[in-house]
C-alpha cells in the first residue's frame, strides 16, 4: 500500500513539473488596450513574449477575442469579461458603484506561428482588429516562407526542398532503351534490311 502511494506521489510530482516547465517556456501574444463604453478600442501595446496564456472563462460574455490564421481559420476563440463598473467599497466618499467610460485590458493569449490577426467582437460585431506583423522565428515548427525562412537558414522549421535531380533509375531506363534500339538497328543492318 505504501509503495503505491509513493509511486503515485512521484508520478504526480513529475507530471506537475513537466506541465510547469512546458508552460513556463511557451510563447504568448500579449495585448494591452483600452476599451471605451462606445466599443472604441485603443491598442497600447502588442508583443510576442514568453509566458503562460490566461485561462479564459468558459461562460458566454458580450466580448470575444479571436486569433485568425493566414488562411482565415479561427485558431483561438475565448470570451473576455469586460466591465465598466467599479466597486470602491473602501472609499467612504464613493458609496455604491461607479460607472466608468473606459476599462483597460491586459491579455496573455496563446501563440500560433501562423496567426495573421487578432480580432475583438462585441456580441457579433467586430470592434477591433490588429494585424500581426510576423517575423520568422526559427525553432517554432512553422516554416514562414513569406518572410524568408527556408531550409538553408532554418532547417529546424523547413523541410528540405524536393530534389530536382532525375533519379538514377530513369537514366538506366534511357540507357537500356538506347542500347535496345542500337541492338535492333544493328540486327536489321546485319540481316540486310
Amino acid at each position: 500500500m505504501k509503495s503505491k502511494v509513493f509511486i503515485g506521489t512521484i508520478f504526480s510530482i513529475t507530471f506537475f513539473l513537466l506541465i510547469t516547465v512546458s508552460y513556463a517556456s511557451s510563447r504568448i501574444f500579449v495585448l494591452f488596450a483600452t476599451i471605451y463604453r462606445n466599443n472604441t478600442v485603443i491598442l497600447h501595446d502588442f508583443s510576442i513574449s514568453e509566458g503562460t496564456p490566461y485561462s479564459f472563462p468558459g461562460f458566454q460574455a458580450n466580448y470575444t477575442i479571436k486569433i485568425i490564421s493566414v488562411e482565415n481559420d479561427i485558431l483561438f476563440r475565448a470570451p473576455i469579461e469586460i466591465s465598466f463598473i467599479a466597486y470602491p467599497e473602501t472609499l467612504p466618499e464613493y458609496p455604491g458603484v461607479i460607472e466608468l467610460n473606459e476599462t483597460t485590458i491586459y491579455l496573455r493569449l496563446p501563440y500560433f506561428p501562423d496567426a495573421d490577426r487578432i480580432e475583438m467582437y462585441y456580441r457579433n460585431s467586430l470592434i477591433f482588429q490588429h494585424k500581426i506583423l510576423r517575423k520568422p522565428i526559427c525553432g517554432d515548427d512553422f516554416c514562414d516562407l513569406e518572410f524568408g525562412e527556408n531550409y538553408e537558414n532554418c532547417s529546424e522549421d523547413c523541410p528540405p526542398p524536393p530534389s530536382t535531380a532525375i533519379p538514377i533509375y530513369i537514366y538506366l531506363i534511357i540507357v537500356l532503351v538506347f542500347i535496345s534500339l542500337v541492338i535492333v538497328f544493328l540486327i536489321k543492318i546485319k540481316r540486310g534490311y
